[in-house]
């Protein structure tokens, strides 16, 4: 009720100001919308809204959001929106913002420090981003449409020229890497190849090994066998031996008798002899 009555007098000193403010407000999507939410005018929710802003910027707090919003998020929103309409008028009213924007950032970090050092200019940037961003970037069209525009036109060839330059360098930059991309890559695959040959050659290698030890395993075998073959013949042959032994050993004792009757007939025969 306070609100509605401060409003009615400030209107009644100033008869068809506030009407127009509050028609401006109204025509603002989001000041509409809070104005409907919370059942008040849309210059009032405008008005408390610049309030807080001007609050925000004296004492320094938020200065950089509040900048930040004006310049870069409801442009890029804004932007956005033209571009899914496909209203290319509007788009183009952007680029100019945009491109006025590119350079008074430019400017802004060479010559920032001197900048900062302007009385007020705490208040001055927030005024100077709202200006450039209202109205759908008209006042940044118009800057670039005087001022930006024709000095981009009177150097437009140089400029060109010398981004034609500094591309086509670059593109010879780039060739020349992709050269030795190229000279790396084909040195990297004929390592790969050299590599391959390598371990074709070892697994060849330790297939031939394989086939020695197999073939050594069979020598050792057949050694083993010809030893046992060896070790078994000479126990036949000492077998043989022994048995022989054993048979002569017989032999004589079986003919031992005879040579003992030979003796004791000898013996009677000189006796004989003898007593004749």
């Amino acid at each position: 009720v306070s609100t509605q009555s401060t409003w009615d007098y400030y209107n009644l000193k100033m008869p068809g100001l506030w009407d127009k403010f509050n028609e401006y407000a109204d025509k603002k999507e989001l000041v509409h919308i809070i104005a409907e939410k919370i059942n008040v005018k849309p210059g009032a929710v405008l008005a408390a809204i610049l309030f807080f802003v001007f609050i925000l910027v004296i004492k320094g707090i938020g200065n950089f959001i509040i900048i930040l919003f004006l310049t870069m998020i409801l442009p890029g929103y804004q932007s956005f929106k033209s571009l899914k309409a496909q209203d290319f008028e509007t788009v183009k009213k952007w680029a100019k913002f945009w491109t006025v924007i590119g350079l008074v950032v430019c400017f802004y970090e060479v010559f920032g420090g001197f900048i900062n050092e302007i009385p007020f200019m705490g208040i001055i940037k927030p005024i100077l981003a709202f200006l450039l961003v209202r109205s759908q970037g008209t006042f940044a069209g118009h800057v670039f449409d005087n001022y930006i525009g024709p000095l981009f036109e009177s150097y437009e060839s140089y400029i060109d020229s010398k981004l034609d330059a500094a591309e086509s360098k670059e593109e010879k930059k780039t060739e020349s890497e992709n050269s030795k991309l190229g000279d790396l890559k084909n040195i990297i695959n004929q390592a790969a190849s050299e590599e391959k040959k390598i371990e074709s050659e070892h697994s060849r290698f330790n297939k031939d090994q394989d086939l020695i030890d197999q073939e050594a395993k069979k020598e050792e075998k057949q050694e083993i066998q010809h030893s046992r073959f060896s070790d078994g013949q000479d126990l036949n042959n000492q077998a043989v031996k022994e048995e022989k032994e054993q048979d002569g050993q017989h032999g004589r004792f079986n003919n031992e008798p005879d040579t003992e009757k030979v003796k004791n007939e000898q013996t009677k025969t000189t006796i004989s002899f003898t007593l004749l």
